[in-house]
C-alpha cells in the first residue's frame, strides 16, 4: 500500500491548488476510488441460472497500479444492453444470456456471462461422457464427468445446464444426480441417459467387470551385465519398482483422481512380484545377488552383441533375463507365444512348430536396470502410444509426435523448465487420447505402456535424476493385469508355476 506520508502530500498539493475551502472534504477511500484504481475484477457466485432460483449474486476487487488490493471501493455493473443494475443481484425473466462487467471511475472488467434457463422451454438434452466406459466393481471404480447442454429455439446459445436437478437414467431401474465419481454396485452392461419433461438424451454404455483375486507370483530375475557393473543399489531399487508398480497392494484413488477420472479408474494390482536370482543355474552362490557380469570384446556389432547374449543365457523357465550393456543401448523383448488358449496380438501353437531360439526369452534394456514399457512386453502387454492398438480396452491411446502438450508449470515458488507436469515429485507427459470417440481427451502419460522416454523420478534434492523405488509409469488397468495373467497360465518360456 501506498506510504501514508505520501497519501497526505498529495492531499495538500491538491488543497493548494484548487483551494480546499472550495472543495468537500475527502476520505482515504474516496481519495483511492478517485486516484489509484488501475484494475478492477467482476465475479459472480454462479453462471447457471434456473427457474425458482435465489438471484444470483456479483462482486467485485479492484488493485491498485501497484497491485495492491482496495478495499473501500464502489462500482456500476453494466449489462451487455447498456443497463445498470439495481444494487449487486440479478434474476432473469426469460431464457438467456446476459453478459456484465464491473466500472468504476471509468475503468470497466471484463465481461462475465451468465445464463438463465426455464425448465419448462427445454425441449432437447444432450449428455456428454469424459471418462472411461470401463469400470470395476470391488473395490472403487468410479465414473468420470457427465455433462449437460441443451439449447433452446427462442435464443442460438448452447447452455451448460449440468449442475441441475436433471436426473441421470440407469438401465438398472435407479437413477442419480451425481455428475461424477458415482459407482456400479455390480458387474455387467448398463446404459445412462438423462431425461427430464418428457424429454430423453442420447445414452452412453458402460462395461462394469467383476474384480478378480489372483494368486500372488514371485519371478526370480538375473542381469546379464555385459563390460561393466552396475551398482548394487540401482539393482535394487529396480526390483523395488517393479514390485511397486507389479504388485502395487496400496491402489487408492485420491481426491485428484476423483476430480479427474482420466487419470485412470481402472489401476489395479497385478499380483506379481520379483526377486533377485541368489544362485546361477549349477546352484553356485552369486556374489551380488541377481548380477551376472560377462566379459567379452567381442562385440562391435548389434549382431554380435545378440549372439553374446545367446551363449550367455539362462533357463528361460526359471529366470527372467535381463542384459544390460553400456555400449549399445539395444532395447527389445521377447514377446510370449501361447499354448492352447488365445489372445489378440499373440500367436497360439505348440513348443514344437517354432524356431531353435524359442526358449531364448529375453528383455534388453541398455543400460537401465529398470524398464517398466520393457517387462510389461514381456508379458504380453503392447505399447498404447501412436494410436495402434493394444488388446486393452480400457487403456488410452495416442499419438506421440502430435499429441503431446508442451507448457511448464511452477511448483513450490520455482519454475521448471520442462515440457510436462510436476506431480508428486514427478514429471508427467500430457497427451489427447485418440480412441475417446473423437473428444481427444486429455490426460497424464502414467501407464506402464505409454511412451518410457524419461521414465524417471525428478530428484530435485541432488539438481538430477536418479534411478528411485518410486517410478511415474506405475498403472496397470483391469485388461491389461487379465492378459499378463493369462501369458502367465498358458505360455511356455517363462519361471511360471506352468514351467515349473
Amino acid at each position: 500500500m501506498k506510504n501514508l506520508f505520501f497519501i497526505l502530500s498529495v492531499v495538500l498539493t491538491i488543497c493548494w491548488l484548487t483551494s480546499c475551502e472550495e472543495q468537500e472534504e475527502l476520505t482515504l477511500a474516496e481519495f483511492y476510488d478517485s486516484y489509484f484504481i488501475g484494475d478492477v475484477y467482476l465475479s459472480v457466485d454462479r453462471e447457471i441460472f434456473f427457474d425458482g432460483d435465489a438471484p444470483v449474486k456479483f462482486s467485485a476487487t479492484a488493485f491498485d497500479d501497484f497491485e495492491n488490493e482496495i478495499k473501500n471501493f464502489d462500482y456500476d455493473i453494466i449489462t451487455n444492453k447498456g443497463d445498470t443494475l439495481d444494487g449487486k443481484t440479478f434474476k432473469p425473466e426469460s431464457t438467456s444470456r446476459t453478459t456484465f462487467r464491473a466500472v468504476v471511475n471509468g475503468i470497466s472488467s471484463e465481461s462475465i456471462k451468465v445464463d438463465y434457463v426455464n425448465t419448462s422451454e427445454i425441449e432437447f438434452i444432450d449428455l456428454a461422457y469424459e471418462g472411461s466406459n470401463f469400470l470395476t466393481t470391488n473395490p472403487w471404480s468410479v465414473t468420470g464427468d457427465f455433462i449437460l447442454t441443451t439449447v433452446v429455439d427462442a435464443t442460438v446459445f448452447t447452455y451448460d445446464i449440468t449442475k441441475s436437478s436433471i436426473p441421470l437414467v440407469i438401465s438398472d431401474g435407479t437413477s442419480t444426480i451425481q455428475r461424477t465419481g458415482f459407482k456400479f454396485a455390480e458387474a455387467g452392461s448398463y446404459t445412462v441417459h438423462a431425461e427430464f419433461n418428457g424429454v430423453k438424451s442420447n445414452s452412453f454404455e458402460f462395461t462394469v467387470r467383476e474384480e478378480n483375486e489372483y494368486e500372488e507370483l514371485e519371478f526370480p530375475i538375473v542381469y546379464h551385465c555385459i563390460n561393466f557393473s552396475p551398482l548394487v543399489r540401482e539393482v535394487d531399487r529396480a526390483i523395488a519398482s517393479y514390485n511397486r508398480i507389479f504388485n502395487n497392494t496400496n491402489v487408492t484413488l485420491d481426491k485428484n483422481d476423483l476430480t479427474d477420472q482420466w487419470e485412470n479408474p481402472n489401476w489395479i494390482n497385478a499380483g506379481m512380484k520379483f526377486k533377485l536370482a541368489e544362485a546361477d543355474e549349477e546352484g553356485n552362490k552369486l556374489a551380488n545377488p541377481g548380477i551376472h557380469i560377462i566379459n567379452t570384446n567381442r562385440i562391435d556389432s548389434e549382431e554380435q552383441l545378440f549372439e553374446v547374449m545367446q551363449n550367455n543365457f539362462w533357463n528361460s523357465n526359471k529366470y527372467i533375463n535381463i542384459f544390460l550393456s553400456d555400449e549399445y543401448e539395444f532395447i527389445s523383448v521377447s514377446q510370449p507365444f501361447l499354448r492352447g488358449a488365445k489372445l489378440d496380438g499373440l500367436v497360439t501353437r505348440g513348443i514344437d512348430d517354432g524356431g531353435g531360439n524359442d526358449a531364448l526369452q529375453y528383455i534388453s534394456n541398455g543400460s537401465e536396470p529398470f524398464n517398466s514399457n520393457t517387462m510389461g512386453q514381456f508379458w504380453g502387454l503392447y505399447n498404447t502410444y501412436e494410436c495402434k492398438g493394444d488388446y486393452c480396452d480400457d487403456t488410452f491411446s495416442y499419438n506421440v509426435s502430435e499429441k503431446y502438450k508442451a507448457f511448464c508449470v511452477t511448483a513450490g515458488g520455482v519454475l521448471f523448465d520442462c515440457r510436462g507436469q510436476i506431480n508428486d515429485g514427478g514429471l508427467y507427459y500430457q497427451a489427447r487420447d485418440c480412441s475417446s470417440g473423437g473428444r481427444e481427451q486429455e490426460f497424464s502419460l502414467k501407464n506402464i505402456m505409454d511412451d518410457g522416454i524419461d521414465d524417471k523420478e525428478a530428484d530435485t534434492t541432488e539438481g538430477g535424476t536418479e534411478l528411485t523405488a518410486k517410478r511415474m509409469r506405475e498403472f496397470i488397468t483391469y485388461d491389461q493385469r487379465e492378459r499378463m495373467r493369462t501369458v502367465i497360465e498358458n505360455s511356455p518360456f517363462r519361471p511360471t508355476p506352468l514351467n515349473n
